[in-house]
């Protein structure tokens, strides 16, 4: 697929509640902290998910899964703004954001 320079990328980001930047939980087996961040970005999932990092111009970061409890995710090499994460868990997918700082 060939993008033109007026090429428009639409993008849903379902917030669980509100539309702040939040610590939030996605389900009660799932959260993610703190957020904002400026160093590390902590998974706290009782289940195996897929989680994909992208940055606002939807170009995927980093891919990883995680297998067991809590999984940290260093951030400090990210330059400052809004990132998209999507978690892909059985119980299907959910999207959010986080910044860092």
């Amino acid at each position: 697929m060939q993008k033109s320079p007026n090429t428009i990328i639409s993008v849903d980001v379902v917030a669980p509640s509100g539309t702040g930047v939040n610590e939030f939980n996605i389900s009660p087996n799932i959260s993610i902290f703190p957020n904002p961040t400026t160093n590390n970005l902590t998974f706290n999932c009782q289940q195996k998910s897929k989680i994909k990092i992208l940055n606002i111009q939807c170009q995927i970061i980093k891919t990883f899964e995680t297998k067991e409890n809590e999984t940290n995710l260093d951030v400090s090499s990210f330059s400052r703004g809004i990132y998209l994460i999507s978690v892909e868990t059985d119980k299907g997918v959910w999207r959010g954001k986080f910044v860092k700082e």
